[in-house]
């Protein structure tokens, strides 16, 4: 009796174990759903958090900033262009220039064809320079661009120029166009709003240095793209009031004519009987436009002469002929 008592005793207890294990099974099977339904792996493996987490304020989410975004994250992220806008660039000092300043001519020309864009296809990276360092400084004599001034003037002197190995080094910049077999031209642009071309030409007449080594002609001030027909009313006697409220250019000339050179009527007329005389030049849609003035009053810039040439042709005061054509990929939008 004992015996079966015993036995019967060993059933219940394993019936009670078997009966508490199906119990637990099920509780687990009805807690699983609750769980999947918040948190789902990703195809990484990592967790997805349903929007129902995120927190209210979104802009908790934003990376630090010494954080990477993934290569994923950042191809799928358009960059806002006024925070990554860099900056605009200034002169580098001395102890940062390049050592293109210091190279022979050969390996000049050579460095030179390296780095223009020759593929018209490709578009230019123009950097952006400060405009009142670029366009009016004068105080770094080989580096600067004597804005409204032919660089043929400065013949048979030292250190008036700005030389193609001091742009190099000094300005530089991955906007250099090679036009032709024998032009090139370095672009800039300014934060206030202006376009810079500086040419070089193996045909360049200058003796003293052959080729591409100093600039040809007028730099080229662009603030925006105008045609011929916009300066139709403009003619000798008119003031440079009404060439400004045509061209904004005219004011970054006036400055210079004025504030930095300090011309008046005796520089204008010594000037125009070097047959050098003062001028804007303005590159237009159909072609270029030169316009000549005098000082009158030591203060006022009255118009003498346009020139208008529409295969961007202009004679420099030694009768040589350059030309300015500029790609039209190059040009402002404007």
């Amino acid at each position: 009796m004992n015996y079966l008592y015993s036995a019967f005793s060993s059933r219940r207890f394993a019936f009670l174990l078997a009966l508490l294990f199906i119990l637990s099974l099920t509780a687990c099977q009805r807690v699983q759903p609750t769980i999947s339904s918040a948190v789902e792996p990703s195809a990484s493996g990592s967790a997805l958090v349903e929007p129902s987490t995120f927190p209210s304020n979104t802009s908790d989410l934003a990376p630090e900033a010494s954080q990477t975004p993934s290569s994923s994250e950042s191809s799928a992220i358009s960059p806002n262009p006024s925070s990554t806008k860099e900056p605009p660039k200034k002169r580098l000092p001395d102890h940062l220039a390049g050592s293109t300043q210091t190279l022979p001519y050969a390996e000049l020309q050579t460095e030179l064809r390296a780095l223009a864009v020759q593929d018209p296809s490709v578009k230019l990276r123009i950097p952006v320079y400060e405009g009142s360092d670029i366009l009016y400084q004068t105080k770094h004599s080989p580096l600067s661009f004597y804005t409204g001034l032919d660089s043929g003037q400065y013949r048979g002197l030292y250190n008036t120029r700005p030389y193609v190995r001091y742009l190099l080094a000094f300005y530089p910049t991955e906007a250099i166009r090679q036009r032709d077999a024998d032009t090139f031209y370095f672009v800039y642009d300014t934060d206030d709003g202006i376009r810079l071309f500086v040419f070089y030409s193996e045909k360049n007449g200058d003796g003293e240095y052959d080729g591409i080594q100093t600039p040809v002609g007028y730099p080229i001030l662009i603030s925006k793209m105008l045609s011929h027909t916009d300066f139709a009313g403009i003619q000798a006697g008119d003031s440079a009031e009404k060439v400004r409220a045509i061209d904004p250019v005219m004011s970054v000339y006036e400055d210079m004519f004025f504030n930095v050179y300090k011309w008046n009527s005796i520089a204008a007329e010594s000037y125009r009987k070097e047959n050098n005389p003062i001028a804007t030049i303005h590159y237009l849609r159909d072609g270029l436009l030169k316009i000549e003035y005098d000082i009158v009053d030591d203060n006022r810039l009255v118009v003498t002469n346009l020139i208008f040439d529409p295969n961007y042709d202009l004679t420099n005061l030694y009768g040589e002929t350059y030309n300015y054509r500029i790609l039209p990929q190059d040009l402002p939008e404007r």
